[in-house]
C-alpha cells in the first residue's frame, strides 16, 4: 500500500495531463481507499459534507 503522499502524487500528474482531456477541474482523496466520487447536486448531504469536510484535494 502505498502512502498518501505518494498518491496524491499520482493524482497531481494524472491532473496534469489528463484534466483538459476528461474536463476535471478538481481530484481529490476521500476515505481510506482510493475513490472517484463526484459532487452531485442531489447526493446525500451526509457524505457531501464529509467529502467537503475530509477530502484531500489535489
Amino acid at each position: 500500500m502505498r502512502s498518501t503522499a505518494e498518491y496524491i502524487t499520482i493524482l497531481r500528474d494524472y491532473m496534469t495531463k489528463n484534466a483538459s482531456k476528461y474536463s476535471i477541474t478538481r481530484m481529490g482523496i476521500f476515505g481510506c481507499n482510493v475513490d472517484i466520487v463526484r459532487l452531485r447536486d442531489h447526493m446525500d448531504s451526509f457524505l457531501r459534507n464529509r467529502i467537503e469536510k475530509e477530502g484531500i484535494y489535489v
